[in-house]
């Protein structure tokens, strides 16, 4: 049987001790007809199940992941240390060597996939907290390192899944990450600060939990003796402004709006050459960086590490370009809020929603579920490079306000005529790279998620 990781943790059991639980679950396993994945998770348990479980687990969502795993001992009626003794260790060696014979026919055909364990940053989040309860619905191991930074969280979120190891710490702790990635064949990097924040003081923030953190992660990845997939939250927000036809010029990059043409009510973009209005088209994944803010600032330089971290190590990564997310546990109203979020907090406070400059900004609003089945699907595939995460199905934020209100009963939507400066007029996907690299389609309709959205719980 082979044991893929046990040897390379410091054992807690002696050599002859481990010697004989191998032969006691291999026993086990061909009497009982246990899968042969869960055989090897004992397996790694036992011989790393003291300090190594990476952190005390009564600092890990509140509860014993030693005893999580003690009871999945107990269900397969196996012991985490044997007390057999020599006489009894000969006679379980001959009848370990009449099992083997028995299922010797048998073994190839089930010992397909023995895979490791899935590491998801930020998996306590708004879409890291989706990718981990999908991970477990698939019966994957999932381990979660996530910061709880109080920008984002009140404490920790009643929704975390008891099935996932929890590690509390900060993607930029490398000692901890290098730790964290023990055993692991994928990672699912979402750990971000994300949003516009509340103005440029958060530069510096931004740029050590985004860039120095990816960085961190990279360096661990670098130095694995094993290759690992590497799947990255990234996001639309590289793009700057979307895709633009002009009618004379064909496609065009308008310039970023001025703030006195944004004063006047001029929310549209012009053509740069013959200043005739633009026609907006879905933006492909081959469209040029422009960052027009310092959160995209900093999801350009997670791709561009990304992509230099794949092009020197021959490294498996490829970025997801989320469009507008919304869904069940998005973060309250915050300046580091979507504007779904935003929108549902002024509905439930019995306010009209604020929708700024006219309200037919187009954005591809796509729900957390489906970006977080597009995640399995980037997980198990080999594509690299970028695809973008959509619904394909662009709406207007006014329209997004106006659906909301009418799901609560709320206040109507007042348009205001405001504008943040770095946010962009029109931006929505091409989904075609989605559908052909990695077979993605999202299947929760505008009206269907919105409505389901109206009610379901936030994240404090």
């Amino acid at each position: 049987m082979k044991v893929p990781c046990a040897s390379r943790h410091h054992a807690t059991l002696a050599g002859s001790e481990l010697e004989l639980l191998v032969f006691d679950l291999e026993q086990r396993r061909a009497v009982l007809g246990v899968d042969e994945c869960e055989v090897v998770r004992m397996l790694q348990h036992a011989a790393r199940r003291n300090e190594y479980l990476l952190c005390d687990p009564d600092e890990r969502a509140g509860r014993d992941l030693g005893e999580l795993r003690r009871r999945q001992l107990d269900h397969l009626g196996i012991a985490t240390k044997t007390t057999t003794s020599p006489a009894a260790a000969a006679r379980e060696r001959r009848s370990h060597k009449d099992a083997r014979k028995a299922c010797k026919g048998t073994r190839d055909r089930e010992r397909s996939a023995c895979v490791g364990v899935v590491l998801v940053t930020g998996g306590c989040g708004f879409i890291g907290s989706h990718v981990v309860d999908e991970l477990v619905a698939r019966g994957e191991r999932v381990r979660v390192l996530d910061l709880l930074h109080p920008l984002s969280h009140d404490g920790q979120p009643e929704y975390l899944n008891p099935a996932a190891e929890y590690v509390f710490g900060d993607v930029q702790d490398a000692e901890l990450v290098a730790r964290c990635l023990d055993a692991v064949d994928r990672v699912s990097h979402q750990a971000a600060m994300v949003g516009l924040g509340s103005d440029f003081g958060d530069v510096v923030d931004y740029v050590r939990h985004n860039d120095v953190g990816t960085a961190t992660l990279l360096r661990a990845l670098a130095r694995a003796t094993e290759p690992i997939r590497l799947v990255l939250a990234s996001s639309m927000v590289v793009y700057g402004e979307g895709r633009y036809r002009c009618v004379e010029h064909g496609l065009v990059r308008p310039s970023p709006r001025a703030p006195a043409q944004l004063d006047a009510g001029e929310f549209e973009p012009a053509c740069p050459t013959c200043g005739l209005p633009l026609r907006p088209e879905a933006v492909p994944e081959d469209a040029p960086f422009d960052p027009r803010n310092v959160y995209a600032a900093t999801k350009v330089h997670q791709e561009h590490l990304c992509a230099a971290f794949a092009r020197e190590k021959s490294a498996s990564v490829l970025a997801l370009r989320y469009h507008n997310v919304y869904g069940p546990r998005m973060p309250r109203d915050t300046p580091y809020a979507g504007v779904a979020s935003i929108f549902r907090s002024a509905l439930e406070s019995g306010r009209s929603p604020q929708v700024f400059e006219d309200g037919l900004q187009l954005r591809d609003f796509v729900h957390v579920r489906d970006v977080a089945a597009a995640n399995m699907l980037a997980l198990a595939s080999t594509a690299t490079g970028a695809v973008n995460v959509a619904s394909g199905d662009p709406r207007t934020v006014g329209a997004l306000a106006r659906e909301l209100a009418a799901a609560v009963g709320g206040e109507e939507p007042e348009t205001t005529g405001d504008y943040r400066l770095g946010d962009v007029r029109h931006v929505f996907a091409s989904t075609e790279l989605a559908r052909n690299a990695l077979g993605f389609h999202a299947s929760i309709s505008f009206a269907a998620g919105v409505a389901e959205f109206a009610t379901a719980p936030l994240r404090a």
